[in-house]
């Protein structure tokens, strides 16, 4: 599944790590991103800009964090899944900004780094039903992790 591919970027590395790791990474890749001015910039007609894509993994991991606490807080209503392409429709990334995007996904990644840092082994291990795969919270956490990685790849190899 998708979510095999993304934890399998991760390295074998502690979630806790992966996610605070990922901060400096990005940190670093907006400050390329500026010194080439290429948010808007799409390398094919139909192909998100680079804000659309900040704005993705912004959409997403809201929607991964939210999961976490549903399964963390064992609320048992089924969750759902999400169509990725009706909410880049649909979001505002291109609205207002480039520094508000920057500092709200870094803000939304310390948040979920501190909502980690809380959890206990035996909190990680808890596994749950999502559409029609089951998951740990820690292999969520390195999903997100690695989601990341694999978008600043396509970033670094084939907009800048």
């Amino acid at each position: 599944m998708k979510h095999d591919y993304y934890i399998s970027l991760t390295a074998n590395t502690s979630v806790l790590q992966m996610l605070t790791d990922r901060i400096v990474i990005v940190n670093d890749l907006f400050d390329k991103i500026e010194t080439f001015d290429k948010w808007s910039y799409t390398y094919a007609e139909g192909k998100w800009t680079i804000k659309q894509l900040i704005q993705h993994l912004i959409d997403c991991e809201r929607i991964f964090s939210f999961r976490v606490l549903h399964i963390i807080r064992h609320d048992k209503t089924p969750l759902f899944g999400f169509d990725e392409n009706v909410y880049a429709e649909f979001g505002t990334a291109e609205i207002g900004e480039t520094e508000d995007l920057k500092n709200e996904y870094l803000a939304l990644m310390r948040s979920i780094y501190f909502m980690y840092k809380r959890l206990s082994r035996e909190e990680l291990a808890i596994r749950a039903q999502i559409i029609d795969y089951e998951i740990s919270i820690e292999e969520i956490g390195l999903m997100m992790a690695g989601h990341c990685l694999h978008h600043l790849r396509v970033i670094e190899e084939i907009y800048l």
